[in-house]
């Protein structure tokens, strides 16, 4: 009896393993997606951005989110939105973006995880876990104009680019 359990559990495992590789794949599109969908219209394909206008994404969230800091300022800001005057790249840019509450806790994790593996990336990928949206999402909300100062308050303190 105990061998056809083993047997039952050790197949289920081989069953279950083809599917882990296509859940990395499934939320790798589903972060393409939620880009395409909420974020690619101002900050266009590619997340080149448009200078002056709108930040670059590539090469940037990997260079954030390889800190604690700063992986906690990109869910925030996806939560509650940004407004006033920042620079990028010498380039100053005075806009507001918009919070993106309404998308779960899975979609910005995913997103994060693809804008973070856009080159140039990390040395070894970097990805969001479900769980850092779903624990900020718990805190009282931040105005847009706040979360600015906060981004000033982490790139004096050198967290980011």
């Amino acid at each position: 009896m105990r061998t056809l359990k083993a047997q039952v559990a050790i197949s289920l495992v081989l069953l279950a393993l083809p599917t882990l590789g296509l859940a990395e794949e499934a939320s790798a599109e589903m972060g393409k997606v939620v880009y395409r969908n909420n974020c690619a219209l101002c900050h266009q394909t590619g997340a080149q951005g448009l200078a002056g206008q709108f930040p670059r994404l590539t090469g940037r969230i990997a260079a954030i989110a390889s800190t604690h800091p700063g992986r906690e300022y990109l869910i925030e800001v996806l939560l509650n939105g940004m407004a006033g005057r920042i620079t990028v790249d010498d380039t100053p840019i005075q806009g507001v973006m918009p919070p993106f509450r309404t998308l779960s806790d899975e979609q910005i994790a995913a997103v994060l995880s693809y804008l973070a593996d856009l080159p140039p990336s990390a040395s070894k990928p970097i990805r969001f876990r479900v769980t850092e949206p779903a624990a900020l999402r718990q805190q009282p909300l931040i105005a847009p104009t706040a979360m600015r100062e906060r981004r000033e308050e982490l790139h004096r303190a050198g967290a980011l680019p």
